[in-house]
């Protein structure tokens, strides 16, 4: 009849982990290796012409894409590659941005850029060493760490 309602909490037991969001404005990250053997591994330099950005304040005007702005598009600015060696370590403290949150992202885009382009790379946080490797179980892994970084520990 409606007159009574029962309800109750009900645990599934189930959990998620939730990756930080990729800042793809970050670029790619700084050349910091491990090995000393040059490979060809694209890093970021002035070399080679890599790709086309957003633009983000403070980019040098010569970098700035004018014939794609000439056309019509959003302003970008071109990014070159050279070659490194064939590890790399995402670290923390190259992450530079105003707020843990904002680092996790930043380095969650570097984990997903160096993976594409096939790097051999670890994660260093504070508290967590993951070593170099490659691959999509290294690159899951790099991006759990990055999801639970900080948990339990406190604000």
């Amino acid at each position: 009849m409606g007159l009574f309602h029962a309800w109750s909490y009900f645990d599934f037991g189930l959990s998620a982990i939730v990756y930080p969001r990729p800042d793809a404005q970050a670029g790619l990250p700084p050349q910091q290796t491990l090995a000393g053997e040059d490979e060809g591994i694209p890093i970021p330099g002035d070399e080679d012409f890599a790709l086309l950005r957003g633009y983000r304040p403070g980019d040098p005007p010569r970098q700035i894409a004018w014939k794609a702005l000439a056309r019509g598009d959003d302003l970008l600015t071109k990014e070159f590659q050279a070659t490194a060696s064939s590890e790399l370590w995402l670290d923390w403290l190259d992450a530079r941005a105003p707020d843990p949150e904002a680092r996790l992202s930043v380095l969650a885009h570097w984990v997903i850029e160096v993976e594409r382009l096939g790097q051999c790379y670890g994660l260093r946080l504070p508290g967590t060493v993951i070593p170099p490797g490659r691959g999509d179980g290294h690159r899951a892994r790099c991006l759990e760490a990055l999801a639970l970084h900080g948990v339990g520990h406190g604000p």
